[in-house]
């Protein structure tokens, strides 16, 4: 069977078996889509035929990942320590 027809039935295959998805499932597969989009609109289109080292690929994301949470909760330390700051301003100084 040619690639295209191969295509053809995996897409009637994955539409038969969305059928029977909830809300919520469908919502994750289509994050994972947007992703999917998303790299083929900047790297082309996903080839795993070629030689990649999704291991070493795999390791940076993660990485990436651990460095944007520990970012995010500093930021929200900062804002919420900004916010007691604040409060204890006006309660000593009192509201101007």
């Amino acid at each position: 069977m040619g690639n295209e027809l191969r295509r053809q039935a995996f897409r009637r295959d994955l539409a038969r078996r969305q059928q029977l998805l909830g809300l919520d499932e469908l919502r994750v597969i289509d994050r994972v889509q947007q992703r999917l989009e998303l790299g083929r609109e900047r790297y082309g289109e996903l080839e795993l035929a070629k030689d990649r080292d999704w291991r070493a690929e795999r390791f940076d994301e993660r990485v990436d990942a651990l460095v944007y949470d520990v970012a995010g909760e500093l930021a929200e330390e900062d804002r919420m320590r900004a916010g007691l700051h604040e409060a204890a301003r006006v309660e000593i100084e009192g509201e101007t």
